[in-house]
């Protein structure tokens, strides 16, 4: 029986993935890059393939050797077990989708770079200190999540301004005892607030004065 996913009903998560074991079946450019995605999140990483290409020098992987597609059912989930998240970015698309059925089997999450889609997307992820945006198309145009990411970079450099902005209205909202309701109408106009954004491409000093004058004064 065919596989599919829905991905009208894929549900976005942020999750914690320090510690658990991430494998990624594949040597190559695109391996490397898919490790160091984990490696930032402080996963354990597993590395497996038949050549493991210089582009994994110098990162914290464990490192299996061989052959994946000449491994028995047994011997490929034998690798697999234990895992939390399997990645299957092969240059063999049939090997790619082999590794994400037997995932299936065993329970294990899997993203397939290249084949039949998986379980789980691995998006093009932008932030700041305060923050976290992760961008997906499904596979329809890689290029526009990269193009979306480096908008959010470039128009985004005072979020995290914003956000301590925020938290420190919010914090003197409760302080003063706004009624609830009236807090979140106030936060919200502080945002939409262009006079309070120009504040912060100067510094977030000025941009709280102005903040306090206007929306705290009651």
């Amino acid at each position: 029986m065919s596989y599919a996913i829905d991905i009208t009903v894929m549900t976005p998560l942020v999750i914690d993935l320090r510690g658990k074991t991430v494998v990624i079946c594949g040597g190559g450019e695109v391996g490397a890059r898919k490790a160091r995605f984990f490696i930032a999140g402080e996963s354990h990483v597993i590395v497996a393939s038949r050549h493991i290409s210089h582009h994994f020098n110098g990162m914290a992987v464990e490192r299996r050797v061989g052959d994946l597609s000449a491994m028995a059912k047994d011997e490929l989930q034998a690798l697999l077990c234990g895992s939390f998240l399997v990645v299957a970015v092969t240059s063999d698309q049939a090997l790619n989708d082999r590794i994400g059925a037997t995932c299936r089997e065993m329970g294990i999450l899997c993203n397939n770079a290249d084949g039949a889609i998986g379980d789980v997307i691995i998006p093009a992820t932008t932030g700041g200190k305060a923050y976290c945006v992760a961008v997906t198309t499904f596979g329809k145009s890689p290029a526009f999540a990269r193009y979306l990411r480096t908008y959010l970079e470039r128009e985004g450099k005072d979020f995290d301004r914003m956000i301590s902005l925020q938290e420190r209205a919010r914090l003197s909202l409760k302080d003063k005892e706004f009624p609830v309701e009236r807090r979140g109408s106030v936060l919200w106009e502080i945002i939409n607030d262009p006079e309070v954004w120009d504040c912060l491409k100067m510094d977030e000093a000025s941009a709280w004065t102005l903040v306090h004058q206007r929306y705290l004064h009651g």
